[in-house]
């Protein structure tokens, strides 16, 4: 599947506009050094002109997921994406498999390595990523032919039907 909508590329970075606003309101809940001078930027008329700007585009905020789906993707987003997140390894269940206990509850090690197979399969996943996003973006400017969109695929998996 390709994206044969090129409203999608306008959609995808007009979002950024949504978690521009989402990053201001967030930091004006701090008062440190750190955030002060974008605290003196994000000014209530900004933030204002920002929040109708977005209510009358219909700007939507980013959506991986769906992006991805739109680009034939979505399996490489649940796979690469929710499967490696912070949210999902930092889970109590995931910890178990990188941590190494004592007797007393004590973690006495920290296993940071790759299951055995993932990495070539990650990097198959990666390169059809990859190509699937370079499709998509031959849809929208015209970059290369479906044929060479193929051939790529093909290339990595030889059992290819094209």
């Amino acid at each position: 599947m390709f994206v044969t909508d090129a409203s999608f590329v306008a959609n995808y970075f007009r979002s950024d506009e949504a978690a521009r606003l989402k990053l201001l309101n967030s930091v004006e809940k701090h008062d440190s050094e750190l955030f002060k001078k974008v605290n003196d930027y994000a000014s209530a008329t900004l933030k204002s002109e920002l929040k109708k700007r977005i209510a009358d585009e219909n700007i939507q905020a980013f959506n991986s997921y769906a992006y991805a789906d739109n680009v034939g993707c979505s399996e490489i987003y649940d796979s690469m994406y929710r499967l490696t997140s912070a949210s999902l390894h930092t889970a109590p269940r995931s910890l178990e498999k990188y941590i190494e206990e004592d007797e007393n509850g004590i973690v006495v090690a920290i296993n940071d390595f790759p299951l055995e197979g993932d990495i070539p399969q990650r990097g198959y996943d990666f390169s059809y990523f990859l190509i699937k996003s370079l499709s998509g973006l031959k849809e929208v400017f015209g970059c290369f032919n479906a044929e060479e969109t193929v051939s790529m695929i093909c290339t990595l998996d030889e059992s290819c039907k094209a």
